[in-house]
């Protein structure tokens, strides 16, 4: 079973190119609150959390070996906002709530 959990996020499933666009809405937030430096910007892992809207648990390439994990908000109008960036992380690095 792939589908959110009650209060939790779903599994980590592949990234689709609507993932991609979501991401790349808040592609610059993301830039100026990290300190790394991102040659690259694709999302390769999505989990997802329903609430009043959706916040996505995404896994984002930023370079050859190196990775973020970022927490994007869409409202119900489709609005969406960056919540939170974990970086420091590796391919390897599970997806989970933060």
């Amino acid at each position: 079973m792939s589908g959110p959990r009650v209060g939790g996020i779903s599994t980590p499933r592949k990234a689709t190119p609507d993932d991609q666009k979501i991401a790349e809405q808040v592609q610059a937030e993301v830039k100026a609150k990290t300190n790394q430096k991102i040659e690259t910007f694709e999302v390769v892992e999505v989990a997802t959390q329903v609430v009043a809207g959706t916040n996505y648990f995404m896994k984002v390439k930023v370079g050859s070996t190196d990775y973020i994990h970022i927490r994007v908000y869409q409202d119900l109008s489709g609005t969406v906002s960056l919540s939170d960036v974990k970086d420091c992380q590796t391919k390897d690095s599970p997806l989970v709530y933060f």
